[in-house]
């Protein structure tokens, strides 16, 4: 899992997210200008110094000059419809938590915008200048992010990816959201969780580096990914995994035997980010079993669940990394 640009901070704050993103994703590029370096945690640097998770993208002025014309608009909207964006922007009163100066705690750097957007932004007193750039609200600060993100993505061929979980109403609304990415890495994480021996929270960072550099691992990780993109697209859009488990019993061989086989020896399976069959579920396992003697299923009008995940060394490689997961 690559092409990822993250967002909104330098660096992400949840422990958690970044022990997933060491299992399942082959790096991801923050935004960070050449004078954002110094204020780099501790965290940052080891990950970059023990790990190739990190790779630093510099934003260009032409990025930072797309994102500010995209913001100004849409800020100018928000001034004239502020009751519209109390939950996007998640303030019951957006323009005066912008107007609040006890509110400027972030910093948006220089290199990230251009000076119309920087004196507008002052003009309407929304923010303060610095020597770094500006001061200016958590909230703007975000919203502003959320354009230079899909700048960004776009010139790298790439998508946002965020821990900040509160972003999701406004990339929704700015449609700068990659909905298709984020079922694949919410499918993913799930799949990891059931996998793993205990929950994440209780495994040492060092532990999961460890696991993260081990030789082969890279080649591991890359066919687990390919096979769970692959098989989550063939899915298509209508396709809810939450009916699997009442729907059971109407599902025919073809799916159950592509899972059995790609998943099979394993504790659980997953699907779209759902439980679909557990070991300690012996019923559902007996009637997965017996489904096995069954007929083809079908998505779509024919496209069999088979064609879905490589045949051989794809799949052979993601049930390695999925037992390489279980000796953390």
């Amino acid at each position: 899992m690559k092409d990822l640009i993250y967002y909104p901070s330098f660096e992400p704050k949840d422990l958690n997210w970044i022990k997933y993103a060491l299992i399942y994703i082959d790096s991801f590029s923050p935004i960070i200008p050449d004078s954002g370096k110094s204020v780099l945690s501790d965290l940052y640097q080891k990950l970059n110094g023990e790990t190739d998770l990190i790779d630093r993208i510099n934003p260009n002025w032409q990025q930072g000059g797309r994102a500010a014309t995209k913001a100004l608009r849409e800020i100018e909207f928000i001034e004239k419809h502020p009751e519209q964006f109390r939950d996007k922007l998640n303030s019951v009163n957006v323009i005066r938590d912008w107007s609040n100066s006890d509110n400027w705690n972030h910093v948006l750097y220089e290199e990230k915008f251009n000076s119309t957007f920087k004196y507008s932004c002052i003009e309407k007193g929304f923010a303060k200048e610095t020597d770094r750039g500006m001061k200016l609200s958590k909230s703007l600060a975000e919203l502003y992010m959320t354009f230079l993100v899909e700048e960004v993505a776009f010139d790298n061929s790439a998508s946002p990816i965020t821990d900040n979980v509160s972003l999701d109403n406004l990339s929704t609304y700015l449609r700068t959201k990659d909905v298709n990415n984020d079922a694949i890495i919410n499918a993913t994480q799930t799949t990891v969780d059931l996998i793993l021996p205990k929950n994440i929270e209780n495994i040492e960072l060092d532990k999961i580096i460890e696991f993260r550099n081990e030789k082969g691992i890279i080649e591991l990780r890359s066919g687990f990914n390919n096979s769970l993109e692959g098989f989550y697209s063939s899915l298509e859009n209508d396709f809810d995994p939450s009916k699997y488990i009442a729907d059971l019993e109407g599902m025919n061989k073809e799916f159950i035997k592509e899972i059995l086989l790609f998943f099979g020896g394993l504790g659980s399976i997953v699907l779209g980010g759902m439980i679909m069959l557990n070991e300690q579920h012996s019923e559902s396992l007996e009637v997965a079993k017996s489904l096995a003697e069954s007929s083809v299923f079908t998505i779509g009008g024919g496209v069999s669940i088979s064609k879905a995940w490589e045949i051989g060394n794809e799949r052979r490689k993601a049930r390695k990394f999925i037992n390489e997961l279980n000796k953390i």
